[in-house]
This record gives structure tokens, C-alpha cells and sequence, in this order.
């Protein structure tokens, strides 16, 4: 991801099953910053796109278990949530996935959850796209990582710390290459 964006993301979490950290590697597309700060250790906030099924979304809104009050998410915004189709912006824009994956995708509703990092607050929030309101609230997930991101850039655009992409720096000259090409099949044209 790193070069063919202009950055990645790595994401640390807790494998409760393994007992052991887990490394995610996040597509940058979906993962938005502070990009106003000089450093990532100054960072101020990190949102992450998520989506869940209808399922998976409505296990968060139900109590955890029989008697028990421990609800993830709040039960009037949770109710009010709409599911759909996958949203076409996250789908890769080319054809990179089989067919019958796609199919099996579109026949689950889906909704798009934004995890919301707040480190000013040192606050973490589960919102969605149409309500002020979080559907979660609490304090950041981890007590001795405070951001678990790490972000990924080879390469410095020396404006901000979002990075430049391996082929951003031979895009001008790859541009120039194609119509020098361009201009010698043309000539090749002309001259038969």
C-alpha cells in the first residue's frame, strides 16, 4: 500500500483468543487523520471506515447476554441505523475480486461504522454518517497503547506527513515518456 499510495497504516490490536498482539494492515483509503501536525506522535485524531453486516451490527445493540445491562451501542441510535448495499466507495474499483465473492457481498446488508479516535479527549467513538450522536462512547480501547496506528510512508512530500507514493515521483516524467511515444507512432503513421 505504501507505494502505490502515498501511505499505509498498521493497526495493533489484542487477539483475546491467541493472547498476543495482532497486526492489521489497513487500506489507506480508509482511514483519515490529522494531517496539520508534524509528527505522528502529535497526531490529534484517527477515524477508521468499518463496516458490518446487519448481523454483526445488531449483536452490538443487543445486551451482551441473557439479564445482563452491558450494551455496546446506544438502542434509540442503533434503531434508527439504515442498512444497504456495501457503499460502492469502498468496493475495489477495478475487477480485482471474482465474481462470485461479489455476489456473496451483495446478498449481506451492510452499514458503514466510523471509529473515531480522539486523542485530545483521549476518547473513542463509534458513529454513523447520518446522526451527530455516537452510537458508542467510551475511553480509548487500550490503557498502554494509546494509538494503535502506525503509519507508513517511504517516501516525504515535505508539506505534511500523509507521504507521496512511489509512483508519483516518476508520474511527470512517465507522462513525458508517453507522449514521446505517442509522437514516434504517429510519425511511424505519417511516414508509411
Amino acid at each position: 500500500y505504501a507505494s502505490v499510495y502515498p501511505r499505509s497504516f498498521m493497526k495493533t490490536v489484542w487477539n483475546f483468543a491467541r493472547q498476543r498482539p495482532d497486526y492489521l494492515v489497513l487500506d489507506p483509503r480508509y482511514v483519515f487523520f490529522d494531517m496539520s501536525v508534524s509528527r505522528w506522535e502529535d497526531i490529534r485524531y484517527v477515524i477508521e471506515v468499518t463496516t458490518l453486516t446487519k448481523d454483526e451490527f445488531n449483536k452490538r445493540a443487543k445486551p451482551a447476554e441473557e439479564g445482563s445491562t452491558e450494551v455496546l451501542y446506544d438502542m434509540g441510535i442503533a434503531g434508527k441505523a439504515t442498512f444497504g448495499a456495501l457503499p460502492k466507495w469502498l468496493k475495489d474499483s477495478e475487477q480485482t475480486s471474482a465474481a462470485d465473492a461479489e455476489k456473496i457481498r451483495d446478498t449481506f446488508e451492510w452499514i458503514t461504522v466510523y471509529e473515531v479516535y480522539d486523542f485530545t479527549a483521549n476518547r473513542y467513538y463509534h458513529m454513523l454518517e447520518e446522526f451527530e450522536e455516537p452510537l458508542f462512547e467510551g475511553d480509548l480501547p487500550y490503557v498502554f497503547v494509546r494509538n494503535p496506528f502506525t503509519i507508513l510512508a517511504f517516501n516525504d512530500n515535505l508539506s505534511d506527513i500523509g507521504g507521496l507514493a512511489d509512483s508519483q515521483l516518476v508520474e511527470r516524467q512517465q507522462r513525458r515518456l508517453n507522449e514521446l511515444d505517442t509522437l514516434e507512432l504517429r510519425h511511424a503513421q505519417a511516414s508509411i
